[in-house]
């Protein structure tokens, strides 16, 4: 075991087993932390993480995506902003286990597989927070304000009061939550309301996902 001594910079491919016991609120410490079992070796199947801490609460799943240029300006989840929220959000702890993934997911191979299992994924809401689930399997913990019905393979997903995104069902975002509505029809268009005088429609199924190009089609 270590104590601080090999978070960072220790490359040991063999590791199989992390079990987090400290707190943190940087999101590069988590990362590093949990890093020293993911590296990949060939006697290595899998590596178990223990998270004691609860850092995946606040920090999501080490295979996350994530927007690192929100992150370092403080707008989503890493240390100035769970400092923000500490100060000035009551915040709702109890003592349950959260079971984040179960075997039969972690063994998913196939993207066939991978797309059965994430077509029953459903919203469920949890001391005020919004997250998916398939079954008990928790996929996306519940961080979000609201997640809508899916409609077809997507929902909206609501960061803050209007900032507003469309999810997949893996629980990945499609679109940032960057506009003050958006409404998901059945054909796989939407209507996407940034302010009073400006909306669109656009079809999801699309390559304007990226925030890049969203900027550059709505005009900064």
């Amino acid at each position: 075991m270590n104590v601080n001594l090999f978070d960072e910079g220790f490359d040991c491919p063999e590791v199989e087993f992390i079990q987090m016991a400290r707190p943190t609120l940087s999101l590069s410490k988590y990362m590093q932390m949990i890093g020293r079992g993911l590296r990949v070796h060939p006697d290595k199947r899998l590596c178990v993480l223990i998270d004691n801490a609860g850092l995946y609460r606040s920090f999501g799943l080490p295979d996350a995506e994530r927007d690192w240029v929100a992150m370092f300006v403080g707008e989503t989840v890493g240390k100035g902003y769970i400092k923000r929220r500490l100060r000035n959000e009551i915040r709702t702890v109890n003592n349950e286990m959260d079971v984040v993934a179960n075997h039969s997911r972690l063994c998913l191979r196939s993207e066939t597989e991978r797309e059965k299992y994430f077509e029953k994924a459903e919203p469920f809401e949890k001391d005020g927070r919004w997250g998916l689930r398939v079954g008990n399997d928790v996929i996306l913990r519940p961080v979000y304000r609201r997640i809508t019905p899916f409609v077809g393979k997507y929902s909206t997903y609501e960061l803050s009061p209007n900032r507003r995104g469309v999810l997949l069902r893996n629980g990945r975002p499609y679109i940032q939550a960057q506009f003050r509505s958006i409404e998901i029809l059945p054909n796989g268009d939407s209507i996407m309301t940034r302010s009073e005088i400006s909306k669109r429609k656009v079809h999801l199924d699309t390559t304007l996902t990226d925030t890049k190009d969203l900027w550059e089609w709505w005009g900064s």
